[in-house]
């Protein structure tokens, strides 16, 4: 869900600022599980492929706070994303989509380091936006029919990856069928998290609740992990709703937190991220 390789910021806008604020634990339960109490039956989980002319409106908001400490002093930084897109499914190949017509509402990303922040305008205008041969890779065009750069189609990649390539939350879910109450473990890549691979991880898929047109998850995550950067403790929760009619999940929260320690440089990272999908809209 995130965001963070659409665009590059400009020097543009530049504002003097009090420091961004240090990123703080405020759950201490964050990446804890809940125990176990699982009733009534498995929820089967299915996927339903996107009919031609379906339209959905996406939301996606994402913040990351880091602060790093140095022997020397320290730095601050703030970055937030938010994106708002209208999608229209314009040809289907198989269980997803193939062609898609993608209208940016907003499309920004701001940075603060320090006192100085900057804002970027990430994507603007209407995209036709075609999958490409190559796994998670899309071609993208303009309103005007001239093609969208390199930045551009990675970033529409993004946004359209459920359609176009499937959810790999909904995956996970499909492959593990609980019922609700149920907490078990599963295994979770967290390479990029961690910046390599996980020392030690804990991982647990709880269903919350259901009725009978949507679904609650909470996926629970502790690791730790040892690399280039330092040792690494890292906590994460994961919220999924999904709407049980149409197979797709329509909200998405995630909240981290990682402490990264090495002699001399540690630093604390939180990240808040959301994704909203209005189907139909």
């Amino acid at each position: 869900m995130r965001l963070a390789v659409i665009g590059v910021l400009c020097g543009c806008n530049a504002a003097q600022l009090p420091f961004p604020p240090a990123p703080t634990l405020q759950d201490p339960t964050l990446g804890q599980a809940r125990p176990s109490q699982p009733a009534g039956e498995s929820i089967i989980v299915q996927a339903v492929p996107p009919v031609v002319g379906s339209t959905e409106t996406q939301t996606h908001g994402s913040s990351e706070l880091i602060q790093i400490r140095l022997d020397h002093g320290g730095k601050h930084q703030d970055t937030e994303q938010r994106l708002r897109s209208r999608i229209k499914v314009l040809e289907v190949e198989g269980r997803h989509a193939r062609k898609l017509e993608v209208t940016i509402e907003e499309a920004f990303v701001t940075r603060q380091v320090e006192h100085e922040a900057d804002r970027t305008d990430l994507l603007k205008g209407v995209y036709v936006v075609t999958r490409a041969p190559q796994l998670g890779q899309v071609t993208a065009t303009r309103a005007d029919g001239s093609q969208a750069d390199a930045g551009e189609a990675s970033s529409l990649a993004l946004i359209t990856e459920d359609l176009m390539f499937g959810d790999p939350s909904l995956d996970l879910l499909i492959d593990h069928p609980v019922r609700v109450g149920e907490s078990v473990p599963i295994d979770m890549d967290l390479s990029h998290e961690l910046a390599g691979e996980a020392k030690t991880q804990h991982t647990v898929l709880t269903l919350l609740r259901a009725t009978e047109s949507s679904a609650t998850y909470e996926i629970d995550s502790i690791a730790t992990a040892q690399n280039l950067l330092g040792d690494i403790d890292f906590k994460g929760r994961r919220t999924l709703v999904l709407d049980r009619e149409h197979g797709r999940i329509v909200d998405d929260d995630l909240v981290t937190f990682k402490t990264t320690r090495r002699p001399g440089d540690d630093s604390d990272t939180k990240v808040v991220d959301s994704k909203h999908v209005e189907l139909g809209r």
